[in-house]
């Protein structure tokens, strides 16, 4: 999580826009933390990355880098107000920016799994993904060949 100091909307404005698209600051910063969870994943580290895809170009460049790795992409959602009221008890979120990326996030990708976090408790949720890690991960293959060309 982003210190108090870079919740400030003009900062966080020059890293990801207006929330929907990113800031002069936030393609080179997201590119960057993309290439470095490839390379770390590359080297043999397990990584869990937290992401909120907002842009196209981004969701491209981790297929790109991840569509040759044992990568999943797991999708956490729950209703808009659900994720509002979270927005709000947590204290260190920008106010309205779950609204504005609501409906953004999901616009350009595909899951190898989803999971309703509203009505699923977290050992459930971590049951799914366990269950899901079973078989081979195909979201970022997908999007890298969403026509089925190798």
């Amino acid at each position: 999580m982003l210190p108090k100091q870079y919740l400030d909307r003009p900062l966080w404005d020059d890293v990801l826009g207006k929330a929907v698209h990113p800031g002069p600051v936030g393609w080179s910063l997201f590119s960057g933390m993309h290439h470095a969870i490839a390379a770390a994943a590359s080297r043999g580290n397990n990584i869990l990355a937290d992401h909120v895809f907002v842009e196209k170009a981004w969701v491209d460049e981790c297929a790109e880098l991840f569509s040759g790795m044992n990568a999943y992409l797991i999708g956490l959602t729950c209703p808009l107000d659900v994720l509002e009221q979270r927005e709000k008890n947590r204290k260190d979120r920008t106010l309205g920016q779950a609204k504005l990326q609501y409906d953004v996030i999901r616009k350009f990708t595909q899951y190898d799994l989803e999971l309703d976090t509203s009505k699923l408790t977290t050992d459930e949720c971590v049951e799914k993904i366990i269950e899901r890690l079973q078989s081979p991960p195909a979201a970022f293959k997908s999007l890298k060949n969403p026509e089925g060309v190798a």
